[in-house]
């Protein structure tokens, strides 16, 4: 079920940059099989998020059981439990089902050390992230639109929640997400579609936790609708790093260092008293 890397020019898929396909029929077979493959794709992604709801009822009651957790949990606090909830267990949760019921390995997440070539590419899709972002900003603010504001950014700009976040984005919310919609989405959607499709639908198929951040406080459509377009970019680029790299680990490294140094910029602004604009995490 693995790809063959573009990183191996004797693999007969080096140069076409489509994934290995099983035999069709037909073109209608080919686009039953296409759907196919996007509606469960889709559909463990919807689990992925509804799974956050057992899953944080019982860390949540387990914490307050052991005095871990207060009653009156403060917001850092509450924004802390749903990422361990969402992307620390709920995502690799539903990953790990998924591939137990299909019977697959990690041959299909493609998970393995980096090389340092591959490091490079991580660094490499940061610095591209950063690139487009700021050219993306300078474009809307030319444009006069004004980006929506996320309804927890007084918890993602508060330097108490920062110093916790930064190791938490590393270790846990980078990783998680890029199992889930890298390593399980966009796998899944690639049986049966080009990298360029699948890259899409995967970042597609997390607009919803996207969303969910923007509604209320005031947003407006175009608003809200900017703002996602803004945080989409660094999903094309985890995904096509992941396509190039054939390795779940570069964009999982990527993902965790773009969080992380976006937390840096609030504490660099608490200790040198700089104003911190509004973050595009993903």
């Amino acid at each position: 079920m693995g790809r063959s890397s573009p990183e191996s020019p004797d693999s007969p898929d080096a140069d076409s940059g489509t994934r290995p396909r099983g035999e069709s029929g037909s073109g209608a077979s080919d686009l039953r099989s296409v759907a196919s493959s996007v509606l469960l794709a889709f559909g463990v992604a919807l689990v992925g998020f509804l799974a956050v709801v057992p899953v944080g009822f019982v860390l949540v009651n387990v914490l307050l059981a052991t005095g871990v957790l207060s009653p009156e949990p403060s917001g850092v606090e509450i924004t802390l439990l749903g990422l361990v909830s969402l992307q620390g267990i709920a995502f690799p949760l539903v990953a790990s089902v998924y591939l137990r019921l299909r019977g697959l390995g990690l041959d299909f997440l493609r998970v393995r050390t980096p090389s340092l070539r591959q490091l490079g590419v991580v660094v490499g899709g940061v610095v591209a992230i950063l690139v487009l972002v700021t050219l993306s900003q300078v474009v809307v603010s030319v444009l006069g639109v004004t980006p929506a504001e996320r309804t927890d950014q007084e918890v993602l700009t508060n330097p108490e929640f920062a110093l916790v976040g930064i190791p938490l984005m590393l270790l846990i919310v980078g990783p998680g997400e890029e199992l889930l919609f890298r390593g399980v989405v966009q796998s899944t959607i690639r049986e049966t579609t080009p990298a360029p499709v699948a890259i899409v639908l995967a970042n597609v198929a997390f607009a919803p936790a996207h969303l969910l951040a923007f509604l209320g406080a005031g947003n407006s459509l175009v608003g809200i609708v900017t703002s996602i377009s803004l945080i989409f970019l660094p999903g094309v680029v985890f995904g096509v790093v992941y396509e190039y790299t054939d390795n779940l680990v570069v964009p999982a490294l990527a993902h965790g260092l773009w969080n992380s140094l976006l937390l840096a910029t609030v504490l660099l602004g608490a200790a040198t008293g700089l104003a911190v604009g509004p973050l595009v995490a993903v």
